[in-house]
Formats: C-alpha cells, structure tokens, sequence
C-alpha cells in the first residue's frame, strides 16, 4: 500500500472542515530537533508548524508551555489596555462595571487550560498581567473589589495543577 493512499480521504476531510494541515516534529535529540519534514498532501508540501495548537494550547517542544503562556499573557496585556481606558471615563468607572469586566475579560483567558500548564515555569508572565490589570482597576475605582477575587478565585484555580 503506498504511503499516500489515504491523502485525498484526508484531504476531502480537511476541506469538508476547513481544516489548515501543518506538520510538527517533537524529537528528544536536540541535534534533529528542528528538523522539518517533506510530507505532501495532493502534490502540495505540507507547511511546518514549530508551535501547533491542539484544544486551544499552544504545544512547543519543551512542553514547557512558554509559546501558550506568551501568546496568552499578550492577550491579557490588549484586555488590560482595554479596562484601563474604561477605568479612566467618567462613564466606565463604576466598580460593578469594571469588576464585570475584568472577569468577562481577563480571566476567561487567564483560567483557559490552566491545569495544563500550571506547574509551568512561565506562570509569571500571566501572573504579571493579572496584577496589573489588578492595579488599573484598584487605581480608578473608589472600591477595591479585585484583591479579593485574586484571592479567592484565582489562587484556587491555579493550584488546581499542583
């Protein structure tokens, strides 16, 4: 059977799904490491994906979870920029407003597949963006509202992995 048999069923189903294929290669030996693979699909060669997304994490081949954290605490850092412009209206600065948006905002991506990465090295780069996004709301509102659901919310669902 040759190897590329099944390349139009696989193809018909990313098409049918929208589906971008890329290829990855994880190797343990750090000399073949970034090696990248000739494999085709349809005569087109299949692009090279250092960094693929399975279930909305980010993989790398450390499995340390620093592209996944990155990429999440540069998000983070945008919803921030957004809070503190609402925390400096007039019109945006109520605390439910800004406690209600902090949550719909920033910890939805905060909490996403922590127990993935959690016991990570790289923790810090969203714990960074929590905080200051903890300071922009403390720093407008007349109510500090957000030191007690770090403590409460957060620290739970980030010892979930350890």
């Amino acid at each position: 059977m040759p190897s590329d048999s099944r390349s139009p069923d696989l193809a018909k189903y990313c098409q049918l799904w929208c589906l971008k294929p890329s290829i990855s290669v994880f190797h343990l030996h750090n000399n073949r490491s970034h090696r990248e693979l000739n494999v085709h699909m349809n005569g087109q060669r299949l692009k090279h994906n250092p960094y693929p997304v399975y279930l909305g994490v980010t993989l790398d081949r450390t499995l340390s979870h620093r592209e996944h954290l990155s990429r999440s605490a540069a998000k983070l850092k945008s919803r921030n920029n957004l809070i503190a412009k609402l925390a400096g209206t007039s019109w945006g600065a109520s605390t439910t407003t800004l406690r209600t948006s902090a949550l719909a905002l920033c910890y939805s991506v905060a909490e996403h597949c922590c127990p993935v990465w959690a016991g990570s090295s790289y923790t810090y780069l969203i714990d960074t963006q929590l905080w200051c996004g903890q300071f922009t709301t403390q720093q407008w509102s007349t109510h500090t509202m957000l030191p007690t659901l770090l403590s409460n919310s957060l620290v739970s669902i980030c010892d979930c992995g350890q």
